[in-house]
Order: structure tokens, then sequence, then C-alpha cells
């Protein structure tokens, strides 16, 4: 799987692949700006409810608001929850913001795809499925 070719961020708790697999999936199934995951904190994320909160100083729209999550999305924070113990924010991401986009760029080119057509972030972003 082209995520498992990922080597940060490093943790005990869980692998490179898991950490980007959930990124990803997160960011697809709620539309979230990359700022926003990255500063999403666990105490603002029931798994039990499947809900999320964005916090009106973490995004474009300036307002609170608590987002269901996909079944597919708690499956996936699920395998991070582990992480909280050591930091309070779910994504965390100890690097330098270009490296993150360095990073998902080498994923896409694991999975075959041409740095003509590597994808940014802000194209994970649509509308949150029913």
């Amino acid at each position: 799987m082209p995520c498992d070719t990922a080597r940060r961020p490093q943790s005990g708790d869980h692998t490179p692949g898991d950490w980007w697999r959930a990124l990803l999936v997160f960011g697809y199934m709620t539309g979230w700006r990359i700022s926003e995951i990255l500063t999403v904190r666990w105490d603002d994320v029931s798994l039990d409810r499947a809900t999320a909160l964005t916090r009106a100083e973490d995004n474009k729209g300036r307002r609170d608001e608590l987002v269901p999550l996909h079944p597919l999305v708690v499956e996936h924070l699920r395998r991070l929850v582990d992480v909280s113990i050591h930091s309070p924010v779910v994504f965390s991401w100890p690097h330098h913001r270009r490296t993150l986009r360095e990073d998902f760029h080498g994923i896409q080119q694991a999975a075959g795809i041409t740095s003509e057509a590597f994808y940014g972030f802000h194209d994970l972003r649509r509308p949150s499925p029913p």
C-alpha cells in the first residue's frame, strides 16, 4: 500500500501508514481544510458518537461546527487513539508544513501517480457524503 511507504510521523503507537490513511480518509470524508485537520484535538472528537468539532479559531468560516463522522473515518481514527496519551492533537505533525506536502507527493509516487498529476490537500475537499 502506498501509505506504507511513508516514514513520518514517527510514533511507537501506530505506523506512519496508519496516520496517513486516517488523515486522508478524514480529509476526504469531512471536506475539511488541511489546516483544520491538523488542529483538531482529541477532546473535540467522540468516536462513540461519531462526531468531530471544528473550532471557530481553526476554520475559515469562523464558527464552531459539530460534524458527523462516517464510520470509515471512525475506524481509521480508532487506530490512532493511543496517540492521545502523547498528543492532544489527533494528527500531530511535528515537522515543517512543507514536508507534509512532500511526503504526500511521495505517497502518490508510490501509488503510480506522476508528478504532473499530483493531488494537493485541497483536492480532497468535497461535500460530505450522506
